[in-house]
């Protein structure tokens, strides 16, 4: 079902007239690809962070940080991932999103976990 949604998710985002609308379709198909393509995971959410960056969308934007944060915590680089979920939290906090600050500061938690266990 998965791949399913992507596609659907491909083709929204082909015919989206609007860039913020675009930004957020990257940032699901990003959130689907975690579980099983990394890469890919990366490159449909840099594709929406570059676009929210253009808009100064701050909470596409750290959605975008956030995904990337993850997907380089699933591959085991911490410098990066932690470098990511920071950028995210610091946008959050600018967006006054109190829910996207507490799922970024879980992540770090979760990334701090692994460097010192």
């Amino acid at each position: 079902w998965c791949q399913v949604s992507i596609d659907s998710l491909k083709a929204f985002s082909a015919n989206a007239k609007n860039d913020s609308l675009k930004a957020d379709t990257y940032n699901q198909i990003s959130v689907l690809y975690l579980s099983n393509n990394l890469d890919s995971s990366l490159l449909y959410a840099k594709k929406a962070f570059d676009i929210s960056s253009k808009r100064n969308a701050f909470l596409l934007k750290a959605n975008a940080s956030l995904n990337m944060g993850e997907a380089y915590f699933k591959k085991n680089q911490y410098v990066l991932s932690l470098q990511y979920l920071n950028d995210a939290l610091r946008l959050f906090k600018s967006a006054e999103s109190v829910f996207g600050e507490a799922k970024t500061l879980f992540n770090i938690s979760r990334v701090y976990q692994n460097i010192y266990k």
